[in-house]
């Protein structure tokens, strides 16, 4: 037997719902004062569904303690602290209130998950799931919270990239609801951990992770990015010459550029040459501290290709999407 939830304010009207098996009895002031939803779904239902304990209205989508914890936040005078909720109760807190139209709840609520999901974001023991950032994303879309909706999808990305979360599912959500950066950022961590055994089939449980669509994008992203830093390599960045460099020193530069070039694009590194966005990263960090540059290349011309080099990584980081034919 399960035990009435009961949830007045005052002496008013009852109605009773049904969540689960679970019963609850709810004053007709709670629902009038704070929920639009409910108290239409009341008026339309037939005969005396809802206004007896014995025909209750049967809801269903979430389960008996969120309704009852959505009940307990409507009652309350002054909404708690978000921050001292559960990222699992502020979001069933969110997402039933926007359900059953409690606009003040749902405004609460809303407000709380930015800085509710910055705190579990610095969280590194516990990371939050790709299931809770979905939720999470999927509110701030539907809502139109463009703050949350960047900050959801820089978290997700930041977490697969640290190997915390798998991309397969950012993969799908963000090609579902066209977040391009997003996808591009799960294409690109999946494409690493797919690598080593490509352009061969994939092992059964990755494969098994993926569509046939999003398996062939990244077959082609691993073909397109092999090849770029093939030519990349034996093709040093050019830069232009430097107003203090003079003529017959300028040959000197660009040699100097060209031969330390090749001997960091040469060096060997323990990851694959896919990964070409490290690369780079190496090159720019190897580069900017060469000693034979700064000797040998004047400041100006040092300087110019250096920030060439910067160019072509964070152009290359821009234009990913490129390379994935999405």
């Amino acid at each position: 037997m399960v035990v009435a939830r009961d949830f007045k304010q005052c002496e008013d009207e009852d109605y009773f719902f049904d969540v689960e098996g679970a019963s609850f009895k709810v004053s007709r002031r709670l629902l009038v004062d704070h929920s639009f939803a409910l108290p239409k779904l009341l008026a339309t239902s037939d005969g005396d569904v809802g206004r007896t304990p014995w025909n209750p209205v049967l809801l269903h989508g979430h389960s008996a303690d969120q309704f009852s914890l959505f009940l307990y936040s409507l009652s309350l005078r002054t909404p708690p602290n978000p921050l001292g909720l559960t990222m699992e109760d502020l979001l069933s807190l969110a997402e039933l209130s926007r359900q059953y139209d409690a606009r003040s709840l749902s405004a609460w609520a809303l407000k709380g998950l930015l800085p509710a999901l910055l705190l579990v974001a610095r969280d590194t023991a516990n990371p939050p799931s790709s299931a809770t950032l979905i939720r999470i994303l999927r509110l701030a879309l539907a809502c139109g919270d463009v703050p949350l909706a960047k900050m959801t999808q820089s978290v997700w990305a930041d977490r697969i990239h640290r190997h915390d979360l798998p991309p397969a599912p950012a993969i799908t959500f963000a090609e579902k609801h066209g977040l391009i950066l997003l996808q591009i950022h799960a294409y690109y961590a999946q494409l690493l951990l797919a690598s080593p055994y490509l352009p061969d089939a994939l092992p059964d449980d990755m494969q098994a992770t993926l569509t046939l669509s999003q398996r062939t994008h990244l077959l082609e992203g691993y073909y397109s990015l092999t090849s770029y830093w093939n030519r990349q390599r034996t093709q040093p960045i050019s830069f232009s010459q430097s107003p203090e460099c003079p003529a017959h020193d300028h040959r000197i530069c660009i040699s100097t550029w060209r031969s330390r070039w090749s001997v960091m694009a040469d060096w060997p590194l323990t990851f694959d040459d896919v990964d070409v966005l490290r690369r780079l990263t190496f090159m720019v960090k190897t580069l900017e501290n060469d000693r034979i540059l700064e000797v040998c290349m004047s400041a100006g011309c040092r300087r110019g290709a250096l920030e060439a080099l910067q160019h072509k990584s964070k152009a290359l980081g821009e234009n990913l999407w490129h390379h994935f034919d999405l």
